[in-house]
C-alpha cells in the first residue's frame, strides 16, 4: 500500500510554493504602488519648494531695489526699472504703484488686475498663467507696491524634467526588483519540488 504521506506532502508543498509566490507578488506590488505615491508627492514638495524660494528671493531684491528708485522720485528710472524685470524670463509684468495704490511705472504691454483676471470687458482669464506676487515697499513707513506676474513654468519646467528623469529610472528599478523577486521565488520553488522526488519514505 502507497503511503499516503508520500503524495499528500509534495501536493501540499506545491500548494504552498504557489501561494508564497502569490503573497511575495502581492507585497511587492502593494510596495511599488506605495513607493511610487510618496514619490509623486515628494516631488510635489520639491518643485513647490523650489519655485516658492527662488520667486521670494527675486521679489525680495526687486523690493530692495524698487525702495532706492522710489526715493529719488525719478519717473524715467523707475520705468526703465520695471522693463528690465521682465528681461527675466520669469517675469511676465512689472508695475509699481505708490502709496495711494496708483500705477506710476509699468513694464511694456503689462495688464491691470482686471484684464490679469478677464473682468474688463473684452478681456480673457490669464491669471493661471501666471503666479501674482505683490508686495509692500517699505522704509521708515510705507513707500508703495510692487506686483511681478510670474511665469511658473519657467522655474519649475527644468526641476520638473530632473524629477521625471529620477523617477523613471526609479520605477525601472523597482520592476527589475520586482521581476528578480519573481525568478528568485519560482527557483526557489522548483529546487523545493526537485529536493521532495529525490528523498523518498522507504
Amino acid at each position: 500500500m502507497t503511503d499516503p504521506n508520500e503524495i499528500l506532502y509534495p501536493q501540499v508543498t506545491s500548494i504552498y510554493n504557489k501561494l508564497l509566490q502569490i503573497g511575495v507578488g502581492v507585497i511587492l506590488l502593494f510596495l511599488i504602488l506605495n513607493l511610487s505615491v510618496m514619490n509623486a508627492n515628494d516631488s510635489k514638495v520639491q518643485l513647490e519648494q523650489h519655485f516658492s524660494g527662488v520667486s521670494n528671493a527675486f521679489v525680495k531684491q526687486a523690493v530692495n531695489t524698487s525702495k532706492i528708485i522710489l526715493a529719488t522720485n525719478n519717473k524715467k528710472q523707475q520705468q526703465q526699472f520695471m522693463q528690465s524685470l521682465t528681461e527675466s524670463d520669469a517675469v511676465a509684468e512689472a508695475l509699481l504703484y505708490d502709496v495711494s495704490g496708483q500705477l506710476i511705472a509699468h513694464s511694456d504691454n503689462f495688464s491691470s488686475v482686471n484684464e490679469l483676471y478677464g473682468i474688463a470687458q473684452g478681456s480673457e482669464d490669464t491669471s493661471k498663467q501666471y503666479v501674482t506676487f505683490t508686495h509692500e515697499i517699505r522704509g521708515d513707513e510705507l513707500q508703495g507696491y510692487l506686483r511681478l506676474n510670474v511665469v511658473r513654468d519657467v522655474l519649475v519646467k527644468p526641476l520638473e524634467k530632473q524629477l521625471f528623469s529620477q523617477n523613471e529610472l526609479f520605477r525601472i528599478m523597482l520592476l527589475i526588483a520586482v521581476a528578480a523577486g519573481f525568478l528568485l521565488t519560482r527557483g526557489s520553488s522548483r529546487f523545493s519540488r526537485q529536493g521532495i522526488r529525490f528523498v523518498k519514505k522507504k
